[in-house]
């Protein structure tokens, strides 16, 4: 074998000795050259050393006549090196992005579904996948976490994915697999010139490289370059603020401009492992947040979660919440001093000893706002329910659907506006009966988990 060849293992090892602490090692498989080396160096590792757990994963899409032959070659594999191979059949469709970008979907939809806590994916893409990455980037326009290319490693799902062979160039991996006797598939779309990716490798680069021998070293070191710079970005304080409702927000700075808006509210979404829309998208919000009249609420909707701004504020919501809000009807009771989940919020209480309190075991309904109803505050005066959430900072997209507690049909309680003057109409509560709500609004604690960076379909 070639020098690099016999140095390949140990290259891989340092990756795989940082991993050793998993729970399981997954190889993703889809047969080709690149898995195929991959799963055969690690197989190699782990029959002379201590691992975890080794499995396969191939997924695969039926989008060619030669899916099934390509699933038994990644089991005849797996079966040379006694590894378990796990398949999943999906069915791709496309929604407007192309089938390849539709592929790559369901195919990381699996692997978030099959990694448990402490499992570890390992994918075989190496230093010409990352080379093209970035370059295509480049010619998108892609800023600095764009062009540092493809993370080393990411969480994902409740696991982590890993690339050990980012800094192994293609033609060494074909070496291995050649020199070994390794079977692969070849797949027809790795030379389809329709594909951008495969113009780019078939065309450009041979073109490239006949002027710049060395590029592919000056490419990689620009990308490593690029990923510090978008670390050091990450790691810049954010105005981080909330809502009276607790939802994630950043404060608006005053005298910050469209472009900075944009670049800030970038870096948060990157910040919340959220996919950050184009830019053309992100101008076009920060413009309506810093221009539009103090009565309206712009909405830019990020897959499941949506940023709204309002007053020097931009919330963090799910993109459904409080559209399609169903209140419990109003029989559905609530017990005072009893924990109750509802498809509004959670409800708790907590013990008091002095001040306004509710007495134990008191029934109590759960209801949404009428149109034009007043409230009273206790020891307060009579307004508009609308005003007083004005007062006290509930944004207009919760106005409707802020739960209200009610004993029969007069409120006593609402979140944020506090104790109402329809206690009165309840028995004294005792000491050590006596209770306070506590609301846990139904916001998006738990962000989905969404890779950060974009990649183009391989």
């Amino acid at each position: 074998m070639t020098d690099a060849n016999n140095d390949l293992p140990q290259r891989l090892a340092a990756a795989l000795r940082a991993n050793a602490h998993a729970r399981c090692w997954w190889v993703a498989l889809s047969g080709g050259t690149d898995s195929a080396a991959l799963l055969d160096l690690m197989a190699g590792w782990c029959a002379e050393h201590q691992a975890p757990a080794i499995k396969a994963l191939h997924i695969q899409h039926n989008l060619h006549p030669d899916a099934p032959a390509w699933t038994a070659l990644c089991q005849r594999l797996c079966e040379q090196r006694d590894i378990e191979l796990v398949v999943h059949s999906v069915t791709v469709e496309s929604d407007g992005d192309g089938i390849e970008s539709a592929a790559r979907r369901a195919r990381y939809a699996v692997f978030e579904s099959v990694l448990g806590e402490g499992d570890v994916l390992f994918m075989a893409h190496h230093a010409d996948d990352q080379i093209e990455t970035v370059l295509h980037r480049l010619i998108r326009g892609s800023g600095p976490q764009g062009l540092a290319g493809i993370p080393a490693s990411r969480r994902l799902g409740r696991g982590k994915l890993v690339r050990p062979l980012l800094d192994v160039p293609r033609s060494e991996l074909e070496q291995w697999v050649h020199r070994r006797a390794i079977e692969a598939v070849q797949d027809p779309a790795n030379a389809d010139p329709r594909y951008a990716r495969t113009h780019l490798r078939h065309q450009i680069l041979p073109m490239i490289e006949r002027v710049w021998p060395g590029y592919r070293q000056g490419v990689l070191r620009a990308a490593t370059l690029q990923r510090q710079a978008a670390d050091a970005l990450l790691a810049m304080p954010l105005p981080h603020a909330q809502t009276a409702l607790g939802e994630p927000a950043l404060q608006l700075q005053q005298g910050m401009d469209e472009p900075a808006l944009a670049t800030l509210l970038h870096r948060w979404l990157l910040t919340l492992d959220l996919p950050s829309p184009a830019h053309s998208r992100l101008l076009e919000f920060s413009r309506q947040c810093l221009h539009a009249a103090a009565d309206r609420s712009p909405v830019l909707v990020v897959g499941d979660v949506s940023l709204r701004r309002w007053r020097r504020l931009v919330a963090l919501t799910h993109t459904h919440t409080h559209t399609h809000t169903q209140m419990p009807s109003p029989s559905a009771s609530l017990i005072v001093g009893e924990n109750r989940d509802t498809r509004v919020g959670d409800f708790t209480w907590q013990p008091v000893e002095s001040g306004w309190a509710l007495p134990r075991g008191v029934s109590l309904n759960i209801r949404s706002r009428q149109s034009g109803e007043r409230l009273t505050p206790l020891n307060g005066i009579s307004r508009p329910f609308g005003q007083l959430c004005q007062e006290r900072g509930v944004p207009p997209w919760w106005r409707d659907s802020l739960p209200l507690l009610c004993a029969g049909s007069t409120p006593v309680w609402a979140p944020v506006i506090g104790p109402l003057q329809g206690l009165s109409e309840l028995p004294d509560a005792r000491v050590g009966d006596a209770f306070q709500p506590e609301w846990h609004a139904p916001l998006p604690r738990s962000l989905p988990g969404l890779p950060i960076e974009w990649e183009e379909p391989y």
